[in-house]
């Protein structure tokens, strides 16, 4: 009988026991409630405010705060959640003035850069110490008279087909400036470029890198190869005029191929 009566007297109380669950069940929905105001605060608020309510999180996971504690941290985090948006310090205010000046700064200096390409007036000859080699590859098909290998009708090739790898940069062949970045059946994904008295023109690309209106330099990565519009296989088709009048682009690269 002694040692019923000593483990009785070990044994909660059934009252303490249903206080002790509502205490725990009472903390585990203020938890709740802080994981979804966590929730709706990654939609409304900041970068600072996540930050500030992801280190009062932590904390309250870290030690054994009493429901007095949680409701107050609880209430800490809701002021952050619905404190009014144009009350919140924004951290990148500087950082986008600076973005703003740099742009600025690039918009004058494409300006600048187009009224030299304006200028810019180039023959068949001086091209081959000008110009670049658009992208490496094997030499498909040449400038002339061929057969068409889409639609097997001999018929006048504009350009000169440089087979390479999808993916593979396509570069500018000079500085100039993109007139045309668009999509058509036959050429696919393809750029013009217009560099005074001369333009170049690069077809079947997989991905374009520019949009109409930027300036650009020689040597910059414009597109990607590509097998896009009528096509076989990826390859560059490139073609060259001066003034309005198609060169072929082989009698370039032959003297100059940097």
């Amino acid at each position: 009988m002694e040692n019923i009566k000593k483990k009785e007297v070990g044994k909660k109380s059934p009252k303490n026991q249903g206080d002790y669950l509502t205490r725990l069940i009472l903390i585990q929905c203020l938890v709740c409630a802080l994981v979804f105001s966590g929730v709706f605060a990654l939609c409304k608020t900041n970068d600072k405010t996540y930050s500030q309510m992801k280190i009062s999180f932590s904390e309250m996971m870290k030690h054994g705060y009493s429901t007095k504690d949680v409701a107050q941290r609880l209430k800490s985090v809701g002021q952050m959640v619905f404190l009014p948006m144009e009350t919140v310090p924004e951290e990148n205010e500087s950082t986008t003035e600076e973005k703003t000046t740099e742009k600025e700064e690039i918009i004058t200096e494409i300006k600048n850069e187009n009224l030299n390409t304006k200028s810019i007036s180039y023959t068949a000859d001086s091209l081959k110490n000008s110009m670049c080699l658009p992208v490496a590859g094997r030499w498909s098909s040449y400038f002339g008279e061929r057969t068409n290998p889409v639609t097997g009708i001999y018929s006048f090739h504009s350009g000169l087909d440089i087979a390479a790898s999808e993916g593979e940069r396509i570069r500018a062949a000079l500085d100039g400036k993109i007139r045309i970045a668009d999509y058509t059946e036959a050429n696919g994904n393809y750029i013009i470029m217009e560099h005074g008295n001369t333009t170049t023109a690069y077809c079947h690309c997989s991905k374009l890198l520019v949009k109409k209106g930027d300036v650009i330099r020689k040597g910059e990565t414009i597109a990607l190869v590509g097998s896009t519009g009528n096509s076989t296989g990826p390859h560059l088709h490139f073609e060259i005029k001066v003034d309005g009048k198609l060169i072929d682009p082989a009698s370039v690269f032959e003297m100059n191929e940097a």
